[in-house]
C-alpha cells in the first residue's frame, strides 16, 4: 500500500475545516441572532467580517489585522423567520457566482 500524499491530506483537512465552519455558522445561536440575513466571512469558528453579500463581508474581513483571507468561507445566515411559510428568500446577485442554488422550471430557487 502506498502512503498517502501529504498534499492530499492537507486538501482533505481544508475541506473538513470548511465543512466544520459552515456547520458552526448556520447553527450557532449567537451567530444566527447577531448576523441574521447577512453574509459572514468565517474561519475556524470565528466571524471575521459581515455584509450584505460576500464582497462586503470579504472587504470587512480583509480590513481586520490577522485575518486569514486565504482560508475564509462565506456563509449566508438564514434568519429564523425564513422557516415561516410566507418568507421570501432574497435573490442572489446575478453578478456573483454560486454553485449551490439554481432556479427550477417554475422560477423558484432550489438547492443543487
Amino acid at each position: 500500500m502506498e502512503p498517502l500524499d501529504p498534499a492530499r491530506i492537507r486538501a482533505i483537512d481544508e475541506q473538513m475545516q470548511c465543512h466544520l465552519d459552515y456547520c458552526w455558522a448556520v447553527s450557532d445561536p449567537e451567530v444566527r441572532a447577531r448576523y441574521a440575513d447577512r453574509m459572514v466571512a468565517v474561519c475556524r469558528k470565528a466571524v471575521w467580517g459581515e455584509g450584505k453579500d460576500s464582497i462586503e463581508a470579504g472587504a470587512d474581513a480583509g480590513s481586520r489585522a490577522g485575518c486569514p483571507v486565504d482560508e475564509l468561507i462565506f456563509v449566508y445566515v438564514v434568519p429564523d423567520e425564513a422557516f415561516d411559510q410566507d418568507y421570501h428568500v432574497p435573490e442572489w446577485p446575478s453578478d456573483l457566482p454560486w454553485v449551490g442554488l439554481r432556479k427550477d422550471d417554475h422560477g423558484q430557487t432550489e438547492a443543487r
